[in-house]
């Protein structure tokens, strides 16, 4: 199968413990597909760090993100579906590989959107993590990527970049960190934790994952 990957995939980086079955039930796709997509000849054998071409399908219908890098507002037809299987599954995924605890990467997503990717709140903010479209532009410079946050995956690795750049900021200060990935770093630093509703919501969450 010849395939042009910069038009149709995203990529999923393998994590330790990750299975190709595992990887296929996720994205909703199949064993045998992903294998014939990516090459691989034993179904059993895949590597921690390799990257997975997924077929995107929605990606031929809609992008949320401009070939410049600016991110559409409101851009309700750019906006993939998510199931909790597969929501758990990628935020496990994206937290071990940014070295941030399981526990606050799922709270934080459900205490956002409740684990659902296919969401835009009023003020803008998208999907499972809630990225407004200003802050994934910054993420995607600090990083030099080019994440669209109405895709699930890539909406997932823009909230574990901020938070892991918030867990840097803050020295692994779990209320600080919480609280600033709902009121900003910014204010954190210069006014103190004024959500505090928030932040024990997703202590709360933490401690039930």
């Amino acid at each position: 199968m010849r395939i042009n990957r910069r038009a149709s995939c995203s990529w999923h980086r393998v994590a330790s413990g990750d299975t190709l079955n595992g990887i296929a039930s996720a994205y909703r796709s199949s064993t045998a597909t992903l294998a014939r997509i990516n090459n691989i000849r034993n179904v059993n054998l895949i590597f921690t760090g390799q990257n997975l071409c997924i077929l995107s399908k929605a990606g031929w219908r809609s992008a949320g993100i401009k070939s410049n890098g600016r991110v559409t507002w409101y851009a309700y037809g750019a906006l993939e579906w998510s199931n909790r299987h597969q929501a758990h599954y990628l935020l496990c995924n994206a937290a071990a590989r940014y070295g941030l605890p399981q526990s606050l990467m799922l709270a934080i997503a459900w205490q956002e959107s409740g684990w659902n990717q296919h969401v835009i709140a009023q003020d803008g903010g998208i999907g499972m993590m809630q990225i407004m479209p200003y802050t994934a532009q910054g993420l995607n410079r600090q990083v030099n990527g080019h994440y669209d946050p109405y895709k699930l995956q890539d909406n997932i690795e823009l909230g574990a970049i901020y938070l892991r750049s918030l867990w840097h900021g803050f020295h692994g200060n779990k209320t600080q960190i919480i609280s600033a990935y709902n009121e900003g770093g910014w204010n954190v630093q210069h006014r103190g934790i004024f959500n505090w509703r928030y932040v024990n919501s997703v202590h709360a969450l933490m401690r039930r994952y």
